[in-house]
């Protein structure tokens, strides 16, 4: 991972989510929490704002 940022980023992500759903009651807020925290953040910032919609039906279906 420390040498490619892309699966370092979506590591991130996907730590974010796993974090957030055991703090949150509903998986759709941590997922949606994770996907804005990053965009914010600049991690994976340009898919996460142009492919948002699709990747949280993705996240909460996996």
């Amino acid at each position: 991972m420390e040498r490619c940022r892309t699966l370092r980023e979506y590591s991130e992500f996907v730590a974010r989510i796993r974090k957030y759903a055991d703090e949150e009651t509903a998986i759709e807020k941590a997922v949606d929490r994770a996907v804005t925290e990053c965009i914010a953040e600049g991690i994976l910032a340009n898919f996460l704002r142009s492919q948002r919609a699709e990747v949280v039906a993705v996240s909460i279906f996996e």
